[in-house]
Parts: C-alpha cells; structure tokens; sequence
C-alpha cells in the first residue's frame, strides 16, 4: 500500500517536472516488476526531455528516473560538456 502511495507521489511530482504536460500515449511496452513504478515513466520523461531516453543500450526506467531526478531536465546546464556528465555517472576515468 505505502509503495502505491509513493508511486502516486512521484507521478504527481514527475508532472510538475514536465511543466504539466502529461503524456498523451504510449511510448512502448515495458515489463512490469515489483521495482519499477505503478506509472509509465518513459512517457513522462519523453514529455520532459522530448526524447525516449529508454532507448539508450542499459537505460531502463528506473535508470532514468533516477538520473532525472538527480539532474533535472536541463542536462546542459548542469553539465556543460559530455565528459563531465560521464564523469558525473561514473563511467569514464578522472
């Protein structure tokens, strides 16, 4: 019940992230666990970065939630260049 709860939080504040522009469809199927959020994150992202960000190789929702949450929708302003982003994940040497 408490993660139904804090599923229904998160999309109430995901939408305000995406300046109140809730998704009109579908972006694609996605398999459902127990881990992933009782609502279609990929269509809110899509809505606020306007691209599927679940289409990059080992990006699944959670993945990107995350990092939105993290970073905001403005990945530009926070990280000017690619390299500090990658930095930033942990996924280049320093």
């Amino acid at each position: 019940m408490r993660l139904k709860q804090c599923d229904a939080e998160s999309e109430k504040i995901i939408e305000k992230m995406t300046s109140g522009n809730s998704p009109k469809s579908r972006t694609k199927k996605v398999q459902k666990s127990k881990n992933n959020p009782d609502f279609d994150v990929a269509q809110y992202l899509h809505a606020a970065l306007g691209v599927d960000v679940t289409q990059i190789y080992g990006i699944k929702e959670v993945t990107a939630l995350t990092i939105f949450s993290e970073t905001g929708a403005n990945l530009k302003e926070r990280f000017p260049t690619e390299k500090q982003f990658l930095s930033w994940v942990n996924v280049v040497q320093q």
